[in-house]
């Protein structure tokens, strides 16, 4: 075996889905960002998004019900 050949061997091993570097690295990925589960900065975004929201609805639904109560 040629050393091109031991070299194509390798990145074929590399890029194959099964066996090779990606699946790790994915897995690495999602124990790094919370076990599995979205990261904490991702939950800082939702909560912040929520909480956009939350204060979105209730700043347009208090001037409202002024007025209609008026």
């Amino acid at each position: 075996m040629t050393t091109e050949e031991k070299i194509d061997r390798i990145i074929m091993l590399l890029e194959d889905e099964n066996i090779g570097i990606c699946p790790r690295v994915k897995l690495l990925e999602q124990t790094v960002n919370g076990n599995g589960g979205p990261g904490l900065s991702e939950q800082i975004r939702t909560n912040s998004r929520n909480w956009g929201i939350l204060v979105t609805v209730v700043l347009t639904i208090i001037p409202l019900a002024f007025w209609v109560l008026k």
